[in-house]
């Protein structure tokens, strides 16, 4: 299964005493409107900002190379989603194909069958540069960031041990009362 393969389990940044921490659910590759929004809110990487994201930069857009290559900035930290865990699992498995394009996913196929070279470009971003969690510390406390559904204790997430189908794509928590998360503010 690809999600043992994820090398990038957890990660955690420490206090931004520099500037603003912002977070932001699901891009799906709408770059465009990203910009607009963090230009909106003076976001400014140069005064020490940064931007966490919880995954799903890519598919339904147009910019979803755009969205990838933020990973390159260092100003944007993010976990992987369902629709880049999908992504990595096509490149492994390409009988996905037909799920791929169901979530979206037509320009990584159409970049896999006319430029490979640009998509194993962008995969490798991807594999190298999401996590499958984050803790942000903050003045405040630590924050626990992960795309989906987080474990009833966060140290499993900091352990590498979450279940990663649940974390990419389980909203159970959601839909029951209570929720605490042990370990995590």
């Amino acid at each position: 299964l690809l999600f043992n393969q994820i090398i990038n389990k957890h990660t955690s940044f420490p206090i931004n005493r520099l500037g603003t921490n912002y977070f932001i659910g699901d891009v799906h590759a709408h770059y465009d409107l990203l910009m607009d929004k963090l230009d909106n809110r003076n976001f400014d990487p140069s005064a020490g900002d940064i931007l966490y994201s919880v995954g799903d930069i890519v598919n339904y857009g147009k910019q979803s190379s755009d969205c990838v290559e933020l990973l390159l900035k260092y100003w944007f930290k993010a976990c992987l989603g369902n629709h880049e865990a999908m992504l990595l699992a096509f490149i492994k498995d390409t009988s996905l194909k037909e799920t791929l394009v169901k979530m979206g996913g037509q320009w990584c196929l159409d970049l896999y069958v006319n430029e490979p070279s640009r998509i194993k470009f962008l995969v490798a971003i991807i594999f190298s540069k999401m996590f499958c969690s984050m803790t942000v510390n903050t003045v405040y406390g630590s924050i626990g960031v992960v795309h989906a559904q987080a474990p009833d204790d966060w140290q499993q997430a900091v352990d590498g041990n979450l279940d990663l189908a649940t974390a990419f794509w389980s909203m159970d928590k959601f839909k029951r009362p209570g929720g605490d998360i042990l370990n995590v503010d």
